[in-house]
């Protein structure tokens, strides 16, 4: 059993009686040591790591309440560590210190660009150098305390994101697109087809049992794509979510159709029950919000 599993089962009373426990990462050691002293003082549990090499090791082996590191180290600075330890635990909260704000600027950017996860999971406080004891006490307190009411995120969802910025364009797209159909695929009774289809009539994945043309049951659709986003714009809704079912002469269709110029297209066969299609393409939809948009 984990640490953190064990921790799930201690009573209330009992884990209020723990000392929050601090990882406190930095290649100078002298600083490490001496905010180490400050905050061992206030009465945290703290553990030191002089690279972010060793901090994940240490992370790994351990549950923290808060990471405490530098920006700049060599061979893994703030920002790679940052990225490591959210794809062990989403929500850790973590708390930068720099002695060059200017760096935070060019730093939330690359952030941004690459890791937009890591701004919106757990807590990332910012501590400039030089600094007074006090103001590191209130930082780490304030880290800690805001952590308790911050909304979670899954681990899925971070995976959604951080596939997102490796991949870029399509490809990730294509990727999720596929591995999602396919858990799914079985849920939908009758299925003779489905794939995801951007508005130009590119099949992007499918799952094919039957073996329909993609053409046939996405591309034909193009034209009711374009009247729904034309929706979208007049309504002012960043997107619509809308459920079509046709019936053809051996089979119906649904559809999810969004205004992120991507589409999912659900051919099943005659026979089976609409509502389990309503079903489906709603959970599918509310998965594919979130790689589409």
């Amino acid at each position: 059993m984990s640490i953190q599993t064990r921790r799930a089962f201690m009573p209330e009373e009992i884990i209020n009686q723990i000392k929050p426990n601090i990882l406190l990462v930095d290649d100078e050691k002298d600083f490490a040591q001496a905010m180490s002293t400050l905050l061992s003082a206030e009465g945290f549990q703290v553990s030191l790591a002089h690279s972010g090499t060793e901090a994940l090791s240490v992370f790994d082996r351990n549950q923290f309440d808060l990471i405490v590191t530098d920006l700049k180290m060599p061979i893994m600075d703030g920002i790679e560590l940052v990225r490591q330890v959210r794809k062990l635990n989403p929500n850790q909260p973590i708390v930068i210190v720099t002695g060059f704000p200017g760096q935070l600027t060019p730093w939330n950017r690359r952030l941004n660009e690459t890791e937009e996860d890591v701004l919106e999971l757990g807590s990332l406080s910012y501590l400039v150098k030089p600094f007074q004891p006090k103001r590191l006490i209130e930082v780490v307190k304030s880290a800690i305390e805001k952590n308790k009411t911050r909304p979670r995120k899954t681990i899925q969802e971070v995976q959604i994101r951080n596939l997102k910025a490796e991949k870029g364009g399509v490809n990730w797209v294509s990727k999720i697109a596929q591995k999602t159909l396919e858990e799914n695929a079985e849920s939908i009774d009758g299925l003779m087809a489905v794939g995801l289809a951007d508005t130009s009539g590119r099949t992007l994945a499918q799952v094919n049992p039957a073996g329909i043309a993609p053409e046939h049951y996405c591309g034909r659709f193009a034209i009711i794509m374009s009247i729904m986003r034309e929706i979208a714009r007049e309504t002012g809704s960043a997107r619509i979510i809308q459920t079509l079912v046709e019936s053809e002469s051996s089979w119906n269709l649904a559809h999810f159709i969004g205004t992120s110029n991507y589409y999912l297209c659900i051919v099943a066969a005659r026979k089976a029950p609409l509502g389990n299609l309503r079903t489906v393409i709603r959970k599918l939809a509310e998965r594919f919000e979130k790689i589409v948009t």
